[in-house]
């Protein structure tokens, strides 16, 4: 895969969200990158542009996708997610749970 990919980042509410290039991150043990195919904005995008995140800006937008394995790490030849997959990533994830 190539070392930068394209992301729809938001900095700040009601300042703006942009089209940019960003630098690919690189999948650890047992972890699999998803290439994404689609990518659709909800509900949860529209309230963040208004009202801000949480764990504050700059963030990417977009955790509603779908897509097939791009980068496989150490470890995660076997997972589910090696071939096509989709994810509805939760908002606030704490990166210790079972869906980060």
């Amino acid at each position: 895969m190539p070392p930068m990919m394209q992301a729809l980042v938001f900095t700040g509410p009601r300042e703006g969200t942009f089209l940019t290039e960003i630098e690919r991150p690189e999948p650890g043990p047992g972890e699999v990158i998803l290439k994404v195919a689609a990518c659709g904005v909800c509900g949860t995008d529209i309230h963040l542009w208004q009202h801000g995140h949480a764990g504050g800006e700059p963030v990417v937008l977009g955790h509603e996708y779908s897509g097939g394995a791009g980068a496989v790490g150490p470890g995660g030849e076997g997972c589910a997610w090696a071939g096509r997959g989709c994810s509805e990533t939760p908002a606030m994830c704490s990166g210790g749970c079972a869906f980060s």
